[in-house]
């Protein structure tokens, strides 16, 4: 079997229909890059089975379809067919020729045939199995991926050996009749679990039939009981609701009258603070030019000093400058001289030069006399020679064409038969999908009625659901967002107090005591938290708080202070850092505290000191003396201007604001400070936080009350609800894929009219070319007559031309060698006179600029004494000017304080007013909390009254008329208690129901049907299990027979590859194993190899060309082992050099009696072992077309670029494998006549026409339409 055709139409680049007929031995497919070559690959990989888009260079399979181009619109459908040669019968059931079609449509659809009859994917699988074709088989090799063969995973490399193996259909009936175990056990679950579940409902079926009778008898009397406290429960409910609506109208009134009166109050303080506005402005203005004054007597005294700096600069200056003066003297009088020395010696270079440039003159004509004699003759040599090889090129084109046009008659009339049959099939296609078409779009048409009808249905109880749905969202939304917000400040204590990332914030001797005290010999109990952990405060104070305690805040408390000594030198010893420790009682009596409160006393009363800090904190039991030594001297002072007053006002105290800004008499710390960051901060916020959580805790529990009691009257809306929705569903389901199935049918009877188009203009334009051939044929024959006889006649005038023009270019080079000895003697003078001509240019350059420095620097001189004169006299003006900006700044100072007593005094009276302000907003505020109280009650009875009519109207089926209607109240109900009574009554009898359970009234109906089910199902399990069994024993035995065959093909590919990769390298050592503790059919496969003259290396660090030649070794060993119909190499000899593609070629020589191979290349010697050629074309561009060459007729003129050299084995017995001790058999061709001549018997025609069969060219330019061309000689 070997492949015969390859048709493709429409398939990416190749728009038109083209046919590649492949003959025995090799063919090659050459051509530009970009030109198409890889799609030929990709296109019998395609039409093979491949159904990755990926491996096509896609998105997605439709892309494979040609798209257009600027000449040509994009097309509908692609198709590829592969012919087989079948004749030895290696597909059985087959005929001679065996035809692979593959199809798809722009819609998506696809198609495959066999002999034009359509199959699935699986058909042509099982068709290829055990050939090593198919899309992932081992006879076609990608472009780029030959080195995957190496690179891949063990268990990857494994598909192509199972391939040669032919254990791929076993492991596909393996993988079907594990997929139909698997079924079965899933079956075997889901029928367990339906007679498990039939056996239960059994069971309760026998209990329900009793329960039927009590359930009736219980029910009326709930329903008596129940409607009767309904109707006086909802009349109590009336009246309270009635009473708490009057007392909220009394409330607010009272409320609307404090309204009145803050906002009095808060126009009085708006108008004092607008004043305080404007004396703050006034103050600020004279802030600002005071500073102003300030800024300009600094500037006054900074310019004095610069001034007199300057000055003393100045004075230096001037004696420098002298004493540059007098060196630029000397230096002046020196080049002088120098320069008289120059100007004689330049006259005697200056009559040297010219005598040698009369010469080179003289010598220079003769030259060019030469020089256009021997470019007149190569003038007429070049045009001659154009001429020869133009009409070379015309008579390589027109042989060219012919060969091709003849070759292309007898396929033609094929492709037009075969086009006929594709256009009556597509009609017959066409006819049958119009047909299915219709009678889907009147299926279709019921189905949507059906839908819409029971859609109107549905909607009635949607209306119903959305009003008791509305509620019960409004009740979940206040209920997740209460929920949300105590998660949020749960969440947020815990953060908080979170130890292990407070820990990570401690300094790294801290955090070792903590978990590595046992290490230090700490004891239980002795380490008792931090500082921060013993002291409390209100979260306002916490910034000051922290900011007092500082680091020590995170201070260790240790109780025995005898053991801090001892723990400071284990945190040494061992480099842990630094850690604070806080010991326990044992201190003298601190008497800052009386000491300040001395001073304060001394001082008066101070406005804005709070008080002391100590008193503001709370210490747990027994840490008190921890707040009293670390703040003791701290007082907490309302702003940051009087905490620096009093500082430095009172020895020993620290002042700190609520902000946390600390002011000692040393300075002042302070800045921007988060409140809750550090210890203190945290531990405050989480307090504070966990109060308020507590009462959201309690908010959620009512909210889930009342959503539960709205969750409850939906839940039997939605009953009903979902049964009307599942028949909607099912019908829509229904309608919805006709829909899919009438839309789905459009697409094709639309893709089968373009295709019928398609067909039906392909069968004309292949009757037109027939024509235009067979008249192309004429033309060329009578073109090539004629150019044959011009060529004869130029090529004679060509050898007479070549002659005199080497004559002449002897004469040429004699003139030219003369005319450079002299010009170099010319330049060796005019270079020596050019340099000394430089040397005097530069010293009168010198001179000029010595001579100007001189005057620059007497006038420098002069400049600067008098620059020092003046600035001696501008620093008294500035000593003047200081004097009088000292007296503005008194001025303003004055002023200042007279403004910022009046802003005091306007503050106070400010402040008073906001207390007034403060006080109608409690009693306000106070008022409020009584009416949401009031609303609060009445929303409750609300709910009550609601959730009462609910619950009548679901249970007993009596709305607010109805319960109303013709009500007396029940004087025995008006008894205290007994109303509750009734309640307990009613609530009591729905238990009994509830505990009764669900009752089914058909159950005795129910149990007979469950009963003869479950005795089927029962039959339908011994049949599963019989059928696991069957399926457990063919996979046992599939698994024996594949280890067999696969055990048996790696035995002999190993052998295979060992010997083939000695060939292939001249020695070395190869190897291919199965991994080790995995069975054959699980284990991957490992290869070893290791080129002669080379250490033992990973693969993967071997060069690209042994790479290449490893995994080429081991592809020709499967083919010794099991030899595919046909192999496609893409380029796999990109990665090779000369000497590799020689030992790669003839392998391949070896290998041509047992299969078909096809290369796509761009290496020459590739191209030159092809049996025939197929040049790749995208003239015009976007369209890939072909050109056919065969090499047969030029084998008697270019031997060595002709196929069909005969490879033999050579043994060297003087090389010997240092590894094996075998001698190293190595691969040689047999010696053509060309071979024998050395390298100066090969003429230039030979040359040339080798390489015009690997690139297209001949003599400079392209062969017509990119085709291969290779001429005679």
């Amino acid at each position: 079997m070997r492949l015969k055709r390859l048709e493709l139409f429409g398939f990416k680049s190749f728009a038109d229909r083209t046919v590649l007929e492949f003959e025995h031995g090799l063919t090659g497919i050459v051509g530009p890059n970009g030109c198409g070559k890889s799609n030929v690959v990709d296109a019998v990989r395609w039409v093979l089975g491949e159904r990755r888009p990926t491996s096509m260079r896609g998105a997605e399979m439709t892309d494979v379809i040609f798209k257009g181009s600027a000449s040509r619109p994009s097309m509908s459908v692609a198709e590829v067919s592969l012919i087989l040669d079948n004749e030895c019968g290696s597909i059985p059931d087959r005929g001679a020729e065996v035809s692979v079609t593959r199809r798809v449509f722009r819609s998506g659809e696809g198609e495959y045939m066999i002999d034009g009859g359509k199959v699935r994917l699986k058909d042509l699988r099982d068709m290829l199995f055990d050939t090593g074709l198919g899309s992932r088989g081992y006879a076609i090799l990608e472009q780029g991926k030959i080195d995957a063969v190496l690179s891949a995973d063990p268990l990857e490399r494994r598909s192509i050996f199972e391939e040669a193996a032919g254990i791929s259909r076993f492991r596909q009936r393996k993988k079907e009749a594990e997929s139909r175990l698997a079924s079965v056990a899933r079956d075997m679950v889901r029928l367990e679990d339906v007679v498990h579940e039939l056996e239960r409902r059994q069971r309760s079926l026998k209990v329900q039939a009793g329960k039927a009778e009590r359930f009736v008898e219980a029910k009326s009397e709930w329903t008596t009981e129940g409607s009767r406290y309904a109707r006086h429960q909802l009349s109590r409910l009336t009246e309270e609701l009635t009473t708490l609506t009057d007392k909220l109208s009394l409330i607010e009134g009272r409320g609307d009258e404090l309204r009145a009166l803050r906002e009095a109050a808060e126009g009085d303080v708006g108008a004092r603070e607008r004043e305080q506005l404007t004396l703050t402005a006034e103050l600020e203005r004279l802030g600002a030019q005071a500073s102003e004054v300030v800024g300009d007597l600094r500037a006054l005294d900074e310019r004095r000093t610069q001034l007199a700096s300057r000055v003393q600069a100045w004075k230096e200056s001037a004696t420098s400058e002298t004493s540059r003066a007098h060196e630029l003297t000397v230096r002046v009088e020196h080049r002088e001289r120098e320069l008289v020395e120059i100007s004689s010696k330049l006259g005697e270079l200056e009559s040297q030069a010219k005598d040698a440039e009369r010469k080179v003159t003289s010598q220079g004509e003769r030259a060019r006399e030469a020089f256009e004699q021997y470019r007149d003759a190569r003038q007429s040599f070049g045009a001659q020679n154009d001429v020869v090889l133009g009409l070379l090129h015309d008579r390589t084109r027109a042989q060219n064409s012919k060969k091709h046009l003849e070759a292309s008659l007898a396929p033609l009339a094929d492709r037009a038969n075969r086009g006929e049959q594709r256009l009556q099939e597509a009609r017959e296609n066409l006819s049958g999908a119009v047909q299915q078409l219709a009678a889907d779009e009147a299926a279709q048409e019921k189905a949507s009625s059906e839908a819409k009808r029971l859609a109107a249905r549905r909607d009635e109880f949607v209306v119903a659901l959305e009003a008791a749905k509305k509620e019960l969202g409004i009740a979940n939304a206040e209920r997740r967002r209460l929920e949300i917000e105590a998660a949020r400040l749960s969440s947020r204590v815990e953060s908080l107090l979170d130890w292990s990332h407070e820990r990570e914030g401690l300094d790294s001797g801290t955090r070792a005591l903590f978990e590595q005290g046992a290490e230090a010999g700490i004891q239980e109990g002795s380490l008792v938290g931090l500082v921060a952990d013993h002291l409390r405060c209100a979260t306002e104070h916490a910034a000051a708080l922290g900011a007092a305690l500082g680091a020590w805040s995170e201070a260790v408390v240790l109780k025995d202070p005898e053991r801090a000594a001892g723990l400071v030198n284990w945190l040494r010893e061992k480099e842990h850092g630094l850690a604070r420790l806080a010991t326990v009682p044992g201190f003298a009596h601190d008497s800052r505290k009386e000491q300040l409160q001395a001073a304060f006393a001394a001082l008066g009363p101070v406005e804005g000191v709070v008080g002391p800090l100590r008193d503001l904190i709370e210490a747990s039991g027994g840490y008190g003396y921890l707040a009293d030594h670390l703040i003791g001297d701290t007082y907490l002072v309302q702003t940051t201007a009087l905490a620096v007053k009093l500082a430095s006002q009172i020895p020993g105290l620290r002042c700190v604001t609520p902000l946390g800004d600390v002011a000692t008499a040393a300075g002042l710390v302070g800045g921007s400070r988060d409140a809750h960051s550090g210890a203190v901060g945290r531990r405050a916020m989480a307090a504070e936080l966990e109060v308020e959580l507590a009462s959201l805790t309690a908010a959620v529990n009512g909210a889930s009350e009342f959503a539960e009691a709205c969750l409850v009257r939906s839940e039997k809306i939605q009953t009903d609800l979902a049964a009307s929705r599942d028949g909607a569903h099912d019908a829509r389901a229904r309608a919805a894929k006709l829909e899919s199935s009438v839309a789905g049918g459009r697409r094709r009877v639309r893709d089968l009219e373009e295709g019928a188009d398609v067909y039906q203009t392909e069968s004309g334009r292949l009757v037109e070319e027939q024509d235009r051939i067979a008249k192309d044929l004429a033309d060329v024959i009578e073109s090539l007559r004629s150019v044959n006889t011009r060529f004869d006649l130029e090529n004679g005038a060509l050898e007479s031309l070549d002659v005199r023009r080497r004559e002449l270019e002897g004469a040429r080079d004699e003139g030219a060698r003369q005319e450079s000895q002299a010009r170099v003697e010319w330049t060796r003078l005019s270079g020596e006179l050019a340099g000394e001509k430089r040397r005097s240019d530069h010293l009168v350059s010198a001179l000029t600029e010595n001579k100007a420095e001189l005057e620059r620097t007497c006038s420098l001189q002069a400049v600067h004494e008098v620059s020092a004169k003046d600035g001696e006299s501008e620093f008294d003006r500035l000593g003047d000017e200081r004097v009088i900006l000292l007296v503005k700044r008194g001025e303003f100072d004055e002023k200042l304080r007279g403004l910022r007593d009046r802003d005091r005094e306007g503050r106070e009276v400010m402040e008073e007013l906001r207390r007034r302000v403060d006080a109608v907003t409690r009693e306000l505020e106070g008022l409020m909390n009584e009416s949401g109280k009031r609303q609060l009650d009445r929303q409750r009875v609300e709910l009550s009254r609601e959730e009462l009519l609910r619950r009548s109207e679901e249970e007993f089926n009596l709305d607010f008329e109805a319960l109303t209607l013709g009500f007396e109240a029940d004087e025995e109900l008006a008894v205290d208690g007994a109303l509750h009574a009734l309640a307990s009554k009613v609530g009591e009898l729905k238990r009994n129901l509830d505990r009764l359970g669900p009752v089914n009234l058909e159950a005795v109906t129910e149990l007979q049907e469950v009963t003869e089910r479950l005795d089927f199902l029962i039959a339908q399990r011994r049949d599963l299990n019989a059928s696991r069994k069957a399926l457990e024993e063919t996979i046992e035995k599939i698994n024996i027979e594949s280890e067999r065959l696969f055990l048996e093909a790696f035995h002999e590919i190993r052998s295979n590859f060992q010997s083939i990769f000695r060939k292939l390298f001249g020695g070395g050592k190869a190897d291919i194993i199965l991994e080790a503790d995995a069975s054959p059919l699980e284990a991957g496969i490992e290869i070893f190899a290791r080129p002669p003259g080379r250490e033992n290396l990973p693969i993967g660090l071997l060069s690209g060309g042994q790479r290449t030649m490893i995994a080429l070794a081991l592809l020709f060993a499967v083919f010794q082992a099991r030899p595919s119909p046909f192999c496609m190499l893409d380029e796999v000899d990109a990665a090779l050099d000369d000497a590799n593609i020689e030992r790669f070629l003839k392998m391949i020589g070896l290998f041509r009696g047992m299969s078909q191979f096809i290369v796509v290349t761009h290496n020459k010697g590739s191209m030159a072992q092809c049996d025939a050629l197929y040049g790749i074309t995208m003239q015009p561009r976007g369209i890939s077309r072909h050109v056919v060459v065969e090499l047969a007729d030029v084998d008697e003129f270019v031997p060595d670029v002709a196929g069909g050299k005969v490879v033999v084995e050579e043994t060297n017995s003087e090389l010997v494998d240092e590894d094996t001790g075998e001698p190293i058999v190595e691969l040689s061709p047999a010696l053509s006549a060309l071979d024998e001549r050395g390298p100066s018997e090969i003429d230039e025609g030979e040359t040339e026409a080798v390489l015009a069969a690997g690139t297209g060219h001949y003599g400079g330019e392209t062969t017509p339409e990119g085709a291969v061309a290779m001429p005679k000689a």
